[in-house]
């Protein structure tokens, strides 16, 4: 018995035109990168160029240019004001800021340990007097009743006094460039027992207050008190009309910070007082001086060096992530046995993964003159202008067009590779069939 097996026979399908993929998108990284670049080179410079309290011309009346304060000494001594400059918080300052009709300034006011500033709260009660503060810290700002609101600008701003601002010496003198740090009346009474009633001007920039004689200035910005920006819009004149409102200024020209006296402990005996000797393991530890660190390492803060620092990983890492290769190309043996379309469409997607647009064409330039040699009867040795020579012939193409086609078009982009693929395979194409297709 002879059993029949119905095989169907299956016919190919034509292959669907395979669609070509869109240009991909110009990458955006280069650009963001250096923006990103910019804008951290623009914030390192801004604060290396801002001016250091720690540096010993900063708002100094004996220093000239820059961060030095020489022309806002010489416009007060103008106005007959005297200025008595003191380099440490002593005694002798302490006396001549409660001596009365005083401006009491204090450019660097971080530089004060606990018992100076509170030395200077006593001294402030004195009769007609005015304490000016330049950018202190957050204690301080919490001993006065005062608090920072918001992060301080990279470089201060010339703005107007404000609105409601009654200070006359910021009406007097208008736009200034006052605001750097800006400031907000703390929710606590402060460390004064005094009932402080702050107002503020130059869009919170600066704050001041007065109890009877005695008031307090706190400028958000070094920028109106110092010789390179004394002479900017209302500068000189608030600088001026601040300090010059008593007929002497007691500046403490102070830079570096003074150690904390060591309490006294004293032992009541029934002899009277005993004074224990001083105990050496009570002593603060004395650290080596290690010099002055870099300036740019001080301008910025702890969270921006690590940042840059995460950075710097994260582009190495993507380095590596996208490189091609970290050496030479080697040449080994397939293991296994691949079909001759598979191994092009594979060497296709490399050189298309890698924008390889002059390789690529190379290798099907390459292609094809292996394929027309032969047909033209030429050897795999005629030059250039021979194979041009004899294709003209074949086909009667422009000589121009051949050469273009087979020698020098260089694709730049994905639209220019397919075109030049198309004009070659036309050029094999009317050369194998000996007809002239292209020609004009």
């Amino acid at each position: 018995m002879t059993a029949v097996v119905d095989t169907e026979v299956r016919q190919p399908q034509p292959e669907a035109p395979r669609k070509r993929p869109p240009l991909r998108r110009r990458h955006l990284l280069i650009p963001l990168a250096a923006a990103a670049a910019l804008i951290v080179f623009t914030i390192v410079a801004a604060f290396v160029e801002s001016p250091s309290p720690g540096s010993d011309s900063f708002l100094s009346p004996r220093a000239a240019g820059g961060n030095g304060s020489s022309q806002l000494a010489k416009s007060l001594e103008e106005k007959d004001v005297t200025v008595d400059r003191f380099t440490d918080a002593g005694d002798s300052f302490f006396d001549a800021a409660s001596s009365g009709d005083t401006t009491v300034f204090i450019p660097a006011p971080d530089y004060l340990n606990s018992s100076e500033i509170s030395r200077l709260q006593e001294a402030a009660i004195a009769e007609n007097t005015r304490v000016v503060f330049v950018d202190p810290s957050r204690d301080l700002l919490g001993s006065l009743g005062l608090s920072e609101a918001g992060a301080p600008r990279i470089a201060p701003k010339v703005v107007a006094p404000s609105d409601g601002c009654d200070l006359p010496e910021a009406a007097k003198a208008g736009d200034a460039g006052m605001l750097r740090q800006a400031y907000a009346e703390a929710k606590s009474s402060g460390g004064l027992e005094l009932d402080l009633n702050w107002r503020f001007c130059y869009d919170d920039g600066l704050a001041w207050t007065g109890t009877g004689s005695m008031s307090f200035v706190v400028a958000g910005a070094a920028d109106p008190f110092t010789d390179e920006y004394f002479g900017e819009a209302g500068n000189a004149e608030l600088a001026t009309g601040l300090l010059g409102q008593h007929r002497k200024v007691v500046w403490l020209d102070k830079h570096s910070l003074t150690k904390e006296p060591p309490p006294s402990e004293t032992l009541p005996t029934p002899d009277g007082d005993y004074t224990p000797p001083p105990d050496p393991s009570r002593d603060p530890i004395e650290y080596p001086n290690q010099g002055q660190t870099n300036p740019i390492y001080d301008a910025m803060p702890a969270w921006m060096w690590a940042m840059l620092l995460g950075a710097l990983v994260l582009g190495v890492l993507m380095a590596l992530w996208k490189g091609r290769r970290l050496g030479p190309p080697v040449t080994e043996p397939l293991p296994v046995t691949v079909p001759a379309a598979e191994t092009v469409h594979g060497r296709a997607r490399l050189y298309r993964r890698a924008h390889a647009y002059t390789e690529t064409l190379r290798a099907l330039r390459a292609g094809a003159l292996h394929r027309i040699r032969p047909v033209l009867g030429l050897s795999s040795q005629a030059g250039d202008a021979e194979v041009v020579e004899a294709v003209a012939t074949r086909t009667g193409w422009p000589r121009e067009h051949i050469t273009a086609t087979l020698y020098s078009t260089q694709p730049t982009n994905e639209d220019e590779l397919y075109n030049a693929t198309q004009a070659i395979d036309a050029l094999v194409s009317a050369v194998e069939n000996a007809s002239p297709q292209g020609s004009n």
